[in-house]
């Protein structure tokens, strides 16, 4: 479940910087991921 939780996450934080460029949006995924770890 919190699995399903974290990809619905991942589907707002997609949705809400898909006007930012690749480079920003790579730095922020890394960012996500590192935190969630």
């Amino acid at each position: 479940m919190k699995v399903q939780y974290r990809l619905r996450r991942l589907d707002v934080f997609w949705l809400d910087n898909r006007n930012r460029t690749q480079e920003a949006l790579l730095v922020d995924v890394i960012s996500l991921v590192t935190g969630v770890k």
